[in-house]
């Protein structure tokens, strides 16, 4: 009789698309969505996402169980509740079997006195209980309650106003900013908030052709001398000698006509140019916005954002004056100033223009544009798809080619070819450890040597080609995440793949389907210094990654299939009896795994799938103050199985799981219990 043996396979390398069967690690994937593969190994069910607007966020809000004995009857789902004495407030979330379940509470309860219903006018007062905190002892219970506190708040997120796709979205330190086409005939910017999203502040462009003194510092009150009055917001002289230039102004309603001196204080500064009359900057519709921020001075509080659409001049938004400048770099012409890309280099600003074009401002100054002073124009003969600055050049890529810009100065800056045969797809360019891009051949990786200026390429993605051929020509969006060390690409319809880096190599690959459309996408690093990726979609809203467990309150669908996997045997049968997994979940997740043997042929009966529920072990409600109910996320590895009733050469195993409510599951690993039987003749 042959004895049972074991045989234990690490979850690793992801997707693998064209490695042979005999060849293949066991470990990895024939098939897979909204999995990724975890920086401290397995494989991992992706975070949610939800809607964002500045109000609260729905995956970091919070409800309050308090028990009442008898709330059915007395009180209403959605309804509000207060209590008198302590003047606290809320609105019923669900009735439990003894108690309340509570959102939007402002104030504290007391535990003695009578709560109303403020809708009927109705009251209770438990006879025998106090108000206390409702125990939750058990996670589904937790889980419900959190997907119905998360609708809740996020019915209350609105759409940027307007209409279409959002055309870009970014995160500033603690200011989030989005753009969106307006009535068809404009765009507008708008800054996330705690009443939505909010207009930002209306800015004047004037032009003056006579320079009496030096333009003031920014912020300086200037007047026409006929008491009208504005606030000089930023000023773009043509040359740093000249008469000539323009002025963005924010608080203008009137004055400032042809021909009128310009003052601040008692001084004339400048002259009004002929038709320079201040006119309201108003950004055209149609772009699609990358974003930069920067401070060009030492001071934290003249950190600045840029970003440039495609159809607008290169705009500055102040965060101080909560407007916007156009930066001109070319005033005389402004129909053709309309730059793509964006990035900062040795403090110089740099704008990519479809027609192949490069330019960049006078060092430390994003409004000076004078070739004398530093500024140059230079042209590479092909669209400009995207820019990553590095410590010692400027990657500016093309579709089909890749150059570096080094230097330090206009003096010895030197355009020379990075990859003459490698480009890059617009809107794909992201660093993460090192410059990657998508190009034909897949993702690149483009690493400098140590020798000054030569650098080195090399395509990372060749498990997953056939996946970015298919997708390749719908990638219109990318973002990086350095807390799980991945670098996204996503279509326009919302599928997409990720490869995880460890050490500057990839480790692995996974596959998305968000199930929404993304126009725009960007990553970048809040006031706290934590790691925000938002994007934006057709219906108007910008959603945030990495929040919560479901797809803005839809079920998010998960799957994986690995590999078959012959333990050590291609021509030995093997009856499987069961197989243990490995497996990380905070919290509670419902997980269905099934197996497929001998490569899915049909002679071999698979095993039915099996419901399998996973629990965070540790995982309990905490008893504490009675609307601060907390839930211990202490993360353990656990474990669990599944029985197997198969015989096969090789097995697959396929775990899949739909839901909105369920934590995040990471598999890590699996052993396979089972006994040997008899080889392969020849047929099955």
């Amino acid at each position: 009789m042959r004895q049972s043996k074991q045989k234990a396979v690490i979850f690793e390398g992801g997707l693998d698309l064209i490695t042979p069967p005999l060849k293949v690690r066991p470990g990895r994937l024939l098939e897979m969505q909204n999995y990724e593969c975890d920086l401290n190994g397995g494989y991992s069910q992706v975070e949610g996402f939800e809607r964002f607007d500045g109000l609260q966020a729905p995956s970091t809000s919070s409800f309050t169980a308090i028990a009442t004995g008898i709330p059915s009857g007395f009180f209403t789902v959605g309804g509000g509740v207060t209590q008198d004495v302590s003047g606290a407030t809320a609105v019923v979330l669900y009735l439990g079997v003894g108690g309340l379940y509570l959102v939007d509470v402002v104030g504290d309860f007391n535990d003695t006195d009578i709560i109303n219903d403020d809708t009927t006018a109705r009251t209770v007062t438990p006879a025998s209980l106090p108000y206390l905190d409702l125990v939750i002892s058990e996670n589904e219970v937790y889980n419900d309650m959190r997907y119905l506190k998360e609708i809740y708040y996020r019915d209350l997120i609105q759409a940027v106003p307007g209409t279409g796709d959002v055309r870009g979205v970014f995160r500033h330190e603690d200011i989030t900013l989005a753009v969106r086409d307006f009535d068809g005939s404009e765009a507008r910017m708008y800054k996330a908030s705690a009443a939505s999203w909010v207009e930002i502040n209306a800015s004047y462009v004037m032009f003056y052709d006579t320079r009496a003194l030096p333009i003031p510092l920014n912020g300086t009150l200037i007047d026409d001398g006929l008491g009208n009055t504005a606030t000089l917001l930023r000023a773009g002289p043509i040359t740093t000698a000249g008469n000539e230039g323009y002025m963005v102004l924010t608080g203008y309603t009137s004055g400032f006509a042809a021909g009128a001196n310009i003052e601040a204080g008692a001084s004339v500064i400048a002259v009004v140019a002929v038709g320079g009359d201040p006119t309201q900057f108003v950004l055209a519709p149609g772009g699609k916005n990358e974003w930069r921020s920067h401070t060009f001075t030492a001071a934290i509080d003249f950190y600045r954002v840029y970003t440039a659409d495609g159809v607008n001049p290169c705009v500055e938004y102040d965060p101080i004056a909560n407007a916007m400048a156009p930066i001109y770099t070319d005033q005389s012409n402004i129909a053709d100033d309309l730059p793509t890309f964006v990035d900062i280099y040795r403090n110089h600003l740099f704008l990519g223009f479809a027609r192949g074009m490069i330019r960049n401002s006078e060092p430390g100054d994003p409004f000076l544009w004078d070739a004398a002073a530093g500024s140059l124009e230079t042209y590479v003969g092909s669209t400009i798809t995207g820019f990553d600055s590095v410590p010692k050049a400027l990657i500016v890529a093309t579709r089909r080619t890749t150059y570096a810009l080094t230097g330090q100065i206009a003096e010895n800056f030197l355009l020379d070819v990075a990859s003459a045969k490698t480009g890059a797809k617009p809107y794909t360019v992201q660093h993460i450890g090192s410059t990657h891009v998508l190009d034909d051949r897949g993702i690149i990786d483009l690493s400098r040597t140590e020798a000054f200026g030569n650098f080195e390429n090399a395509t990372v993605s060749r498990l997953i080609q056939p996946l970015l051929i298919s997708l390749r020509d719908k990638i219109s969006a990318s973002s990086i995440s350095l807390s799980k060390n991945i670098y996204r690409l996503f279509t326009s319809d919302g599928e997409g793949v990720s490869v995880a880096f460890q050490e500057g190599s990839a480790v692995g690959f996974g596959v998305y389907n968000l199930g929404l459309d993304i126009s725009v996408m960007s990553s970048s690093e809040d006031e706290l210094g934590d790691e925000r990726t938002f994007f934006g979609s057709s219906d108007g809203f910008v959603y945030e990654m990495d929040r919560g467990v479901s797809f803005d309150g839809a079920e998010k669908s998960c799957w994986l299939q690995t590999v078959f996997h012959n333990l050590g045997s291609s021509t030995l049968r093997k009856r499987f009896y069961r197989a243990f997994f490995d497996i990380l979940v905070v919290g509670q997740a419902n997980v269905e795994i099934t197996a497929s043997y001998s490569n899915e042929s049909t002679d071999v009966r698979a095993t039915a799938a099996a419901p399998d529920e996973l629990r965070g072990f540790k995982s309990a409600w905490d008893s504490g103050a009675w609307n601060n109910a907390q839930y211990d996320t202490s993360s353990v590895i656990g474990s669990g199985y599944i029985d197997l009733t198969g015989t096969g050469d090789s097995i697959s195993l396929i775990i899949y799981s739909k839901s909105a409510k369920d934590d995040i599951v990471t598999f890590k690993d699996v052993i396979y219990t089972f006994k040997p039987r008899r080889s392969l003749r020849g047929s099955r």
